[in-house]
């Protein structure tokens, strides 16, 4: 009776999570919408507009730019992505060890999946442009797409997948609460640096921040999933 009990809270834990993921994505959606029909001026670098101008030149205005934020985002920007070589490590090591792709955990397997799309997600918007930066970059000589957010984007998927892995494959309690405290920590401190460094709109952080909540619901929401498939 317990582990039916157990079971069932699984599954019912990951349909929480994919609902929740599905909010997220249809709050990012209402964005992009907002962001080509109201308040849309050409505020930025070179003429490009910007939806919810007011809002987003109000802050960034605020703000300014601040070279040392964006050295900061640039330096957590690489420490998550080795994250991701580091759970390669792992999985590559489960993998040689047990002779077999199927002995890599679910939860390494499913973030490799959701490392993808989060790449394909990053192509997907570099081509179709919702907002232009509000500064020309050091070094460029035109204006970049800046929504969503790629840094914030990233850091949200990759520490929050992070969390979850130190879940389940952790088993110091101590040590598990304090990986999964500093991932939100460190998820915050990302976004908050590249939203001061100025380089951003203020809704291309928020839309980031969206974007991100969605990959990470559905990747725990798959994660639960598996694992009540497999104590059923």
């Amino acid at each position: 009776m317990n582990l039916d009990i157990r079971t069932w809270n699984m599954k019912q834990r990951a349909m929480l999570d994919y609902v929740l993921g599905a909010i997220c994505f249809a709050i990012f959606i209402v964005l992009i919408i907002l962001l080509k029909t109201v308040d849309v001026q050409a505020v930025g670098p070179e003429g490009t507009s910007v939806g919810l101008a007011s809002m987003n030149t109000a802050f960034h205005n605020m703000t300014g730019e601040n070279k040392g934020f964006y050295l900061l985002s640039k330096i957590l920007g690489f420490a998550e992505l080795s994250l991701v070589v580091y759970f390669a490590g792992i999985a590559v090591y489960q993998w040689v060890k047990g002779k077999s792709f199927k002995n890599v955990a679910h939860c390494l397997k499913a973030a490799g999946i959701f490392y993808v799309i989060t790449a394909g997600l990053y192509v997907f918007f570099e081509k179709v442009v919702i907002n232009y930066r509000p500064v020309i970059m050091e070094g460029k000589d035109h204006v970049e797409p800046s929504f969503p957010s790629t840094h914030t984007l990233l850091a949200i998927m990759i520490l929050g997948s992070a969390f979850v892995i130190a879940k389940n494959l952790l088993t110091n309690v101590p040590l598990k609460r304090t990986l999964r405290i500093l991932c939100f920590v460190f998820m915050f401190i990302t976004a908050a640096a590249r939203l001061l460094s100025g380089v951003h709109w203020l809704t291309d952080i928020i839309g980031a921040i969206f974007l991100g909540a969605t990959l990470v619901f559905e990747y725990a929401g798959v994660i639960k999933h598996g694992i009540y498939l497999r104590t059923k």
